[in-house]
């Protein structure tokens, strides 16, 4: 998609984010995935915050208490530095997030996702 890797781990454990435009950019909603490095499998989600976002996901993986069981395992069984966070669209009308977020999900096919 065209997007620089920028690692950006402090305290992410090893977690890469790969950001749009750069990551502390005026619009912090749009839409993100996490993506397995090692299979390509992602997750495709959309968020008011970026930050936030990503934080409340590594919160939960690194916890063993993520809502996704699926990618929970994955994240268990190959640990964090095969994941991304990436911004893969900046969506500054929160109203647009949810249309955006399918437009991804029907693109890319998400593996992770269990319902859009």
């Amino acid at each position: 998609m065209g997007c620089a890797r920028v690692d950006l781990r402090n305290g992410l454990h090893g977690v890469t984010f790969v950001p749009a435009q750069g990551y502390n950019h005026p619009t912090p909603s749009g839409v993100y995935c996490l993506s397995n490095t090692g299979n390509g499998r992602l997750y495709v989600g959309s968020t008011k915050n970026f930050s936030n976002r990503a934080a409340q996901h590594f919160r939960a993986l690194e916890e063993g208490i993520h809502h996704n069981r699926e990618l929970q395992y994955q994240w268990d069984t190959y640990g964090p530095s095969r994941f991304s966070f990436i911004i893969l669209e900046r969506v500054p009308d929160i109203g647009l997030l949810g249309e955006t977020e399918q437009r991804w999900l029907d693109f890319w096919g998400a593996r992770y996702n269990t319902q859009p």
